[in-house]
């Protein structure tokens, strides 16, 4: 997987760019649209936390009778707080985006390594997440 905004300094960018500007750096999303950061991190690692230790009960916005192979799936806690996990060949890669119930989203562009690098244990994936090995 590769980003290819990684490679781009903010300073470099200055204002987010204008979508021709968008389309001509791409994306691993091929999105153009500006990355969602309003949502401060801290705050969406705590909810990821409690989703992790199962502190916080999450349900699959998903077609119950499938399973996903390449897609985002989105999961919702009761809270109202939303995860979308990138699922690639049946297994989890990444966290794709993280609303709160507000409205305020964190998107993987604006993630930082913690949020990249986390893989919940495979009980976790099979319980909270219902991924298969």
């Amino acid at each position: 997987m590769t980003n290819d905004f990684a490679i781009l300094d903010a300073d470099m960018l200055g204002d987010w760019p204008d979508a021709d500007e968008a389309s001509l750096l791409g994306s691993y999303t091929g999105d153009t649209t500006p990355p969602r950061c309003d949502l401060p991190r801290e705050e969406a690692w705590l909810f990821v936390r409690a989703v992790d230790a199962e502190v916080l009960p999450v349900t699959r916005i998903w077609d119950a009778d499938t399973e996903p192979m390449w897609d985002n799936v989105k999961y919702r806690a009761p809270t109202g707080w939303v995860i979308e996990i990138f699922i690639d060949a049946g297994c989890w890669d990444y966290i794709d985006n993280i609303v709160a119930p507000d409205g305020r989203a964190l998107d993987y562009e604006c993630m930082d390594r913690r949020f990249k690098m986390y893989h919940p244990s495979q009980a976790v994936q099979t319980r909270v997440f219902r991924i298969s090995e």
